[in-house]
């Protein structure tokens, strides 16, 4: 369902609400040589892990506004959103085993904002800016099968665990576009940035890997320079030009 207001010819305001889902599938059996020790930590054999996963849907939500100012200099785009998931396929690791099994597991949320803005400074130069925050997390507990044995069941996710989303990212770039001689050229840079967040399962869960569960924040710088000779174009890129990723 979507809903639109143009406010003026050149500014709009928007609202949407959509449903939708993946289908279930099968489990491919786990090799017991392989996983067997793994499961045997958690109360488990082979014949536990779950043979078929259902569907998971989500309802997602954004309200929004498009905008020019600046007598049609700058366009900028701005937009909140929330997406809700249900039954969510959660592809489920297992101690020293290679082969993964998927299984529904509770409910997540993700909701946030962005922002996109373009404009002509002057002359030549342009520039760009995106910037978006996301806060994505697990919103119940979900436990893996139960063990035969009677042993509590094992959590294959916590509520509150994050989602391997980067809360913020950040993009800028300036591009100046010029003539030089019969050439028609252009010089770009564009900053990139993507902030720390958490990869995976949190302390608790039997997928926890202390190694990789944090990863570090990004940034980098990319430059670009291109001509246009005729039908002709080339371009010279250096990405991750000071070398920071």
């Amino acid at each position: 369902v979507g809903l639109q207001y143009q406010l003026n010819e050149d500014d709009m305001v928007y609202f949407s609400a959509a449903k939708g889902y993946r289908p279930g599938g099968v489990n491919v059996p786990l090799p017991d040589a392989i996983c067997g020790a793994g499961l045997a930590l958690i109360g488990l054999t082979v014949f536990d892990a779950p043979a078929t996963f259902k569907s998971d849907t989500v309802w997602s939500y954004e309200a929004g506004t498009k905008l020019r100012l600046l007598g049609n200099r700058m366009q900028v785009n701005a937009s909140a959103f929330r997406i809700d998931w249900s039954d969510v396929q959660l592809n489920v690791a297992i101690p020293g085993c290679g082969p993964t099994f998927i299984q529904n597991a509770g409910t997540a949320r993700s909701q946030g904002m962005d922002l996109q803005a373009a404009g002509r400074l002057w002359g030549g130069l342009t520039a760009n800016l995106n910037a978006s925050y996301n806060d994505a997390e697990y919103t119940a507990t979900a436990t893996g099968p139960a063990p035969k044995n009677g042993s509590p069941a094992t959590a294959v996710v916590q509520k509150g665990d994050k989602l391997p989303v980067p809360p913020w990212t950040f993009n800028a770039g300036l591009q100046y576009d010029f003539d030089l001689s019969s050439y028609r050229m252009f010089i770009r840079a564009d900053y990139q940035f993507t902030s720390k967040y958490i990869s995976g399962v949190g302390p608790g869960v039997n997928a926890y890997n202390p190694d990789s569960y944090r990863l570090p924040a990004t940034d980098q710088v990319n430059a670009r320079l291109g001509a246009t000779v005729g039908k002709f174009e080339g371009q010279l890129f250096v990405n991750n030009l000071f070398n920071s990723t």
